[in-house]
């Protein structure tokens, strides 16, 4: 078979709705690598050039703040990659949820050192689990992470509930924009866009929620959307108990 036909094959099996999700995925996903690289190079070419020392400093925090951008959007490709795999060396232990919360915020906060983000550390639920770390962590750093971009700089709270099924639930809440109840299926969805409630332009891209969805199911739970247009929005992690 030539290789036309095996990419024909290949194309057939997929639905059109999906090809086009593929392809928005992909060139985003070039976007996102290619700015931060360009605005490097721009910022290397200046130094090079002789920039004065107070120009020099502006450069290198902006080059610093590129690199952990692109740090973090390969680390949620390299994330997503594991859970597509369905892992089966995954380590449950017991463990601290405060504690894990703590770490999923340290993963974030130079990339945004100015982000509100509270813990509400008085809850009166389950603060342990028997659960695989790696998975969980990376669920709440994706979580927290949406929260923050998506909020548009609102407070962002994190809080550990009880669920009503016996499930714990780690709760994120910001006080952004919302999202559109049509739309809640959608931004679970692997390459997804979602239309934007406060603007014109007309959609954002993330790969954080389809993340925490694939984390969570391989955790034996589930991730619980509620938004309203305007209203911010609340995205609860149900693991076992």
């Amino acid at each position: 078979m030539t290789a036309s036909k095996i990419s024909q094959a290949r194309t057939s099996s997929v639905s059109p709705s999906f090809q086009a999700s593929m392809a928005r995925f992909a060139s985003k996903a070039n976007h996102d690598f290619r700015e931060p690289l360009a605005m490097l190079k721009f910022m290397v070419q200046h130094l090079r050039s002789g920039a004065d020392p107070a120009q020099q400093e502006k450069l290198f925090a902006a080059a610093d703040e590129s690199l952990s951008h692109l740090q973090r959007y390969t680390q949620q490709l390299i994330d997503y990659s594991w859970l597509l795999s369905e892992p089966d060396d995954l380590q449950i232990v017991n463990t601290d949820l405060m504690h894990l919360i703590d770490e999923a915020i340290e993963d974030l906060i130079d990339i945004y050192p100015s982000a509100d983000i509270i813990v509400d550390r008085n809850t009166q639920a389950h603060r342990t689990a028997s659960i695989d770390k790696k998975a969980l962590r990376m669920a709440l750093s994706a979580v927290i992470e949406n929260a923050i971009v998506h909020g548009q700089s609102s407070q962002v709270l994190v809080k550990i509930e009880n669920g009503q099924d016996g499930s714990i639930a780690i709760c994120v809440t910001d006080h952004g924009p919302g999202i559109s109840p049509s739309d809640v299926s959608l931004i679970k969805s692997p390459f997804a866009q979602a239309k934007r409630q406060d603007v014109v332009d007309t959609t954002y891209f993330g790969l954080g929620l389809t993340i925490a969805d694939a984390a969570c199911e391989t955790l034996g739970g589930k991730l619980v959307l509620d938004g309203k247009v305007k209203a911010g929005t609340r995205v609860l992690l149900h693991i076992p108990a």
